[in-house]
């Protein structure tokens, strides 16, 4: 179940580069680029279905480096293990594009102060946040 988890979490890690901002999409991504650590956001009632999920994810840790010509470099690690990828990201309106391995995955955009947040659709009726906070 930890493997499972960690791959689960690192595959809405690659969907969840994303951006936005005022301006053109050069200024966007300006804005945008440096290091982040990132936090899965979970609501009230999925960590009441489930207990342990809070403890899975107080184990991760999360980081990306988002650079200014469009690299998003990702680094997962939890319980030993670790997970590098590459992508590139471009900002369309509210929403941050991902494109890795091929696949492109878009997700809406809510600034916040010291970062951002996205939420991806993750199913029929699921949803993912990631909650982005840039470092000093």
């Amino acid at each position: 179940m930890k493997q499972v988890f960690f791959i689960v979490s690192l595959a809405a890690l690659f969907v969840a580069c994303k951006g936005g901002g005022s301006g053109s999409a050069a200024n966007a991504k300006a804005d945008l680029a440096g290091k982040y650590k990132m936090e899965m956001v979970l609501s009230e009632k999925e960590l009441a279905d489930n207990p342990q999920a809070k403890q899975m994810m107080d184990m991760m840790k999360l980081e990306c480096d988002m650079t200014a010509d469009g690299k998003c470099y990702v680094n997962a690690e939890m319980m030993g293990q670790s997970k590098k990828d590459t992508s590139t990201w471009d900002v369309s309106g509210d929403s941050l594009i991902l494109m890795s391995k091929g696949k492109r995955d878009a997700a809406k955009m809510e600034k916040i102060d010291g970062g951002f947040t996205i939420t991806q659709k993750t199913g029929k009726e699921g949803t993912l946040t990631l909650k982005y906070t840039k470092q000093k």
